[in-house]
């Protein structure tokens, strides 16, 4: 309850003091870095001011130029924690609504996110296409359940033991 209430005031707070003034010089200087760094820092801040620790292995395997990362996130901190450790720039696709929001929605648009209406399969393909780049993946933007681990095949001796072969 105390670290909901913490993050609420303070993550609001921080929105409101850091927020406009990068608006204002993403739209002066159209560079949407600072305004995308400075949220990611920020939202990586209060994940961690939450107590989820963000563990990262294999960055070096991360290829260089253009890559897709998906993600099947199951809670509302595991998307900010995957973002803030990507450690470059990326395309973010996120729920329409949420470009709806005051100050957020305006710093999502400057800093190049892509609305996904989630009742609309191609719509992220088509915001993304109408700013001439490519269009993203067709994966689904939504929370899924956790992938289930494939298991191999039981080996043959495994399988006796078990009195399944003959």
């Amino acid at each position: 309850m105390l670290r909901t209430l913490f993050i609420g005031v303070f993550l609001w707070l921080y929105i409101l003091v850091v927020g406009p003034p990068l608006l204002l010089y993403t739209f002066i200087t159209r560079d949407p870095d600072p305004i995308y760094w400075a949220g990611v820092k920020g939202v990586m801040f209060f994940v961690c001011a939450v107590g989820v620790k963000v563990r990262v292995k294999g960055l070096e395997r991360i290829p260089p130029g253009v890559c897709l990362f998906a993600a099947n996130h199951t809670s509302s901190a595991d998307a900010p924690a995957i973002v803030g450790a990507i450690p470059r720039r990326i395309a973010i696709l996120l729920k329409e609504s949420l470009f709806k929001w005051p100050i957020v929605g305006q710093a999502f648009w400057s800093a190049h996110f892509i609305p996904v209406n989630r009742s609309a399969r191609d719509s992220a393909r088509r915001s993304k296409a109408g700013r001439g780049a490519p269009p993203p993946s067709a994966s689904s933007p939504r929370r899924s359940r956790p992938a289930r681990r494939l298991r191999a095949p039981p080996t043959e001796s495994a399988a006796r033991r078990r009195g399944r072969a003959g």
